[in-house]
């Protein structure tokens, strides 16, 4: 046996684990990813190169973070999410050394979390092993897309687990996520190259269609939300946040806005998120992330991220690791 062997192998072994773990809920995924990491750094120690997916555009993304760090001086939250995207860093590196794993387990485990969902959507709106409804929708975008692309029957309950979960805010997504899905299971099965910009451009008129159709959502809710992007956005329009201080930032306003009014701080929308914490240049380092993902990702993949590009307008999909971490996971490997 070779001394790479066992290096070899167990790069294979966690691997294999990371996309059955997106799955599972937040505590699988972290232990997997973080032994994934725990690999990926002997390896670099070691001599390897890193070459992240979403290249300099996903060091950028991670470095303003970091960077802005002592707006306000809460370096956790810095990390914190920077974190969710190391995927994207440490599974590019196991790969080289161990190649691409199987992506029937992770399939698998995304249909039992679908057919869970579809159960539990029977009786009120299914969140699996996740804390909310929402969460559960969007994390099923990804593995729905790839399962699609390979025209595997864990579609159906992947799909079914997202209608579970009753949002309505993820109709255009999983629709879009479907549409190109089939699209890139056509492609696929006649040898035809991925359509990045054909998945970038459907999330665009999917983001367009959500836009058209807010009149008719409840009206508690949208209030709720107009209070929302706009606090957000006349926080953006000031000095950036940093990571951490929205909630300080935009109380202020918010309470200007509709007094006493409070909801989870954040402001249900991640580009409106994004500016308000990171500023303009922040702002566009997302935006720039986001298209080198599109080119970065295969079809399948790319079909999910469309999708949860679309739930961003409504919900802050991209401040949600379990979404995040199944978008990043996903689009490594699928």
């Amino acid at each position: 046996m070779s001394p790479e062997e066992p290096v070899r192998r167990l790069a294979r072994v966690v691997l294999a684990t990371l996309a059955p773990a997106c799955a599972l809920g937040t505590f699988a995924s972290e232990l997997t990813v973080g032994l994934a990491t725990l690999v990926a750094v002997g390896l670099w120690l070691g001599g390897a190169r890193l070459r992240p997916v979403g290249g300099a555009a996903t060091w950028a993304y991670a470095a303003v973070w970091i960077v802005l760090v002592p707006l306000s001086g809460n370096l956790h939250e810095g990390l914190g999410h920077v974190w969710p995207i190391a995927p994207l860093l440490v599974i590019p590196m196991l790969v080289a050394v161990a190649g691409r794993p199987l992506l029937e387990p992770g399939l698998i485990f995304a249909a039992g979390l679908g057919l869970w969902g579809a159960l539990e959507g029977l009786f009120h709106e299914a969140h699996g092993p996740f804390s909310h409804h929402l969460t559960l929708a969007y994390a099923l975008l990804p593995p729905l897309g790839v399962a699609l692309q390979r025209r595997s029957p864990a579609s159906i309950p992947i799909l079914l687990g997202v209608l579970g979960s009753r949002s309505a805010g993820a109709i255009p997504a999983v629709a879009a996520t479907l549409v190109l899905g089939l699209l890139a299971g056509f492609d696929s099965a006649r040898g035809r190259p991925a359509r990045p910009h054909r998945a970038a451009l459907l999330a665009g008129v999917g983001m367009a269609v959500t836009v058209l159709a807010l009149p008719l959502a409840d009206r508690v809710e949208l209030g709720e939300r107009a209070v929302l992007w706009t606090g957000g956005l006349l926080t953006g329009f000031g000095a950036p946040a940093g990571p951490g201080g929205y909630a300080a930032a935009s109380a202020p306003l918010y309470d200007r806005l509709q007094p006493g009014f409070w909801f989870p701080n954040h402001a249900h929308d991640s580009a409106t998120q994004l500016l308000a914490v990171l500023g303009p240049a922040g702002w566009l380092c997302g935006l720039l992330w986001i298209a080198a993902l599109f080119e970065g990702f295969g079809a399948g993949a790319a079909a999910g991220l469309a999708g949860v590009c679309i739930g961003s307008l409504t919900q802050d999909t991209f401040g949600d690791l379990e979404v995040l971490r199944s978008v990043v996971v996903w689009g490594c490997l699928g």
